[in-house]
């Protein structure tokens, strides 16, 4: 019989959230991850291990599901404006990021099991976490159950 899973404690972010207030995807911190946490898919794998998992996740929460051309390092530099540069300058991984797939066209995939996860640590209602990632509510309650 397989063990229940724990639940994730609550995260600043979930902590400081007022009810009934939307926030972007991108603004949500998640806490570290767990050694129980779902894998992430394709290149987001690669980008958890050099940016960190955070950073992956915000990316497939802004971009996940499409084709993604990430800027060299040099041209994000000079373009401080970038999307890339702007999502994720409180990190400061847009420059690793670039390093790791500059130049390149990358399909980002959904990976909604692991930002359901990463909403419900934050706190989010399991209604935004559906309409969020274009799920139905019953789909998310499954998401957040397996993790």
């Amino acid at each position: 019989m397989r063990e229940p899973v724990s639940r994730h404690e609550p995260c600043p972010a979930a902590a400081s959230r007022i009810h009934g207030v939307d926030r972007a995807p991108a603004d949500i911190a998640c806490p570290e991850p767990r050694s129980g946490d779902s894998p992430l898919p394709g290149a987001l794998a690669e980008i958890a291990d050099a940016a960190g998992r955070e950073t992956a996740i915000r990316l497939a929460l802004e971009w996940g599901g499409r084709d993604v051309h990430f800027p060299k390092p040099n041209h994000l530099a000079r373009h401080p404006e970038h999307p890339l540069a702007v999502m994720l300058a409180a990190e400061g991984t847009a420059s690793v990021v670039a390093e790791l797939l500059g130049g390149n066209k990358v399909y980002l995939p959904h990976a909604r099991r692991a930002c359901a996860v990463h909403l419900a640590a934050a706190g989010a209602p399991v209604a935004e976490i559906a309409t969020r990632l274009g799920i139905s509510r019953s789909a998310a309650r499954r998401y957040m159950r397996r993790r």
